[in-house]
C-alpha cells in the first residue's frame, strides 16, 4: 500500500507502508493493505505508521482527512510532523506555559477571552500529539 501524508506547508512522507494506525473522529483506525475505499475525518493524535521495511514511524497530525482509495492511504492534515524530528524539551516547555495560560484564562466570560482560551486549549491538544510522536 502507498501512502501520502500531506500538511498544509509540505509533505510529510511519501512512500510504500504495510499498515497505519490513524486517530479519527470515530476512533482510532488501522489500514492494511486492500482496506476498503474509506473517507474519514481526523482528529489531533500519533499517526504510526509500519513501512515496507517493518520501521515504525510516529508522526504528529492536526485536524484533517483520511482517503483510502485504489491502494492508496491520502493523509491531509492541518499539521503533520515527524516525531524523529521534533523536540521534546521545548514542547514540554510550551505545554507548560499554555497550561499556566489556560488556568489563568479560565473563569472570564468576555467573549475575546474565551476565543483565547478555546484556541489554547485546541494548541495544548496539538502540542500533547507532537510530545507523544516524539517519545
Amino acid at each position: 500500500m502507498r501512502v501520502k501524508i500531506l500538511s498544509i506547508s509540505s509533505v510529510a512522507f511519501e512512500g510504500d507502508i504495510r499498515s497505519a494506525s490513524i486517530p479519527t473522529a470515530s476512533g482510532r483506525i488501522t489500514v492494511l493493505s486492500h482496506h476498503e475505499p474509506i473517507l474519514s475525518a481526523l482528529v489531533p493524535g500519533v499517526l504510526t505508521i509500519v513501512d515496507s521495511e517493518e520501521n515504525i514511524l510516529h508522526f504528529a497530525i492536526g485536524g484533517g482527512v483520511l482517503r483510502v482509495s485504489d491502494e492508496i492511504l491520502t493523509i491531509l492534515a492541518d499539521m503533520a510532523e515527524d516525531g524523529a524530528a521534533l523536540n521534546t524539551a521545548e514542547i514540554e516547555s510550551r505545554r507548560a506555559q499554555l497550561a499556566d495560560e489556560i488556568a489563568a484564562a479560565r473563569g472570564s466570560d468576555k467573549p475575546e477571552d474565551i476565543e483565547r482560551l478555546v484556541a489554547m486549549e485546541e494548541e495544548y491538544v496539538r502540542e500533547s500529539a507532537r510530545l507523544q510522536a516524539s517519545r
